[in-house]
């Protein structure tokens, strides 16, 4: 299902992963990688994190970088830990619960 959604309702879009723990880690493990079939299903790179400060990082560098507009696609499975990036982020945009994972979706 939530393939499907990421699939079919955004021309440019970035997703970005962020493990269940909100957690400083040193060393490789700190971004870690999704699988290519999941990139592949979605058509869409995902980026993997372990905590918000370097989501938020990345994401801002991004969106200063791009040329174009995009959709910024956030997964989690906790919702402290979306509810978290929502206010760093000062968005107003809603939080989605779909097969037990928190997204919050935001247009740049």
């Amino acid at each position: 299902m939530i393939k499907k959604i990421l699939k079919n309702h955004f021309v440019f879009k970035v997703i970005f992963q962020i493990s269940g723990l909100d957690r400083e880690v040193a060393g490789s493990d700190r971004y870690p990688m999704a699988a290519s079939e999941d990139e592949y299903y979605t058509d869409s790179p995902i980026l993997g994190f372990t905590n918000t400060n370097d989501l938020i990082h990345d994401l801002n560098y991004l969106k200063r970088r791009s040329e174009f507009i995009f959709s910024a696609i956030i997964i989690t499975d906790k919702k402290e830990v979306i509810t978290d990036i929502q206010k760093k982020l000062k968005t107003k945009e809603p939080i989605s619960e779909i097969e037990n994972k928190f997204i919050l979706i935001i247009k740049l």
